[in-house]
């Protein structure tokens, strides 16, 4: 039969503390998922007056800059595009990049730094 927790006994205060140790940590971790949400929000509402307004008299202008844009991100490897994002657009570091992909710190350093570089070609800019 159900017997109620009074929290008299040393088995019910030890229940009762590991219950208020749950609650506690799942609050933190609601708070920082939260917290997480709102900052990846808040970047993506940023970058919205990087896209073209229908009505602006350069969006056919800024329509090729963007079609030029998605050529050069797709002529680039998978795993490319995924460092480059992760380092331009989640503002990540190259420590966290490498743990994600099963890389040394360098290796992601240098793949980041040889897309740029490809994307300068590809996009027309200077030569390195």
């Amino acid at each position: 039969m159900y017997k109620r927790n009074d929290g008299l006994t040393g088995d019910q205060i030890l229940q009762n503390q590991f219950t208020a140790f749950l609650n506690t940590a799942l609050c933190n971790t609601r708070k920082a998922y939260l917290r997480g949400k709102y900052r990846r929000c808040k970047r993506e509402y940023i970058t919205d007056e990087f896209f073209p307004c229908p009505y602006d008299g350069e969006y056919i202008e800024s329509a090729v800059d963007y079609a030029e844009l998605y050529a050069a991100l797709s002529a680039i490897r998978e795993k490319e595009r995924r460092v480059f994002f992760a380092r331009v657009l989640d503002e990540k570091g190259f420590d966290e990049i490498a743990r994600e992909l099963g890389l040394s710190y360098k290796g992601a350093a240098a793949i980041y730094y040889r897309t740029i570089a490809k994307l300068r070609v590809l996009l027309g800019g200077e030569d390195e």
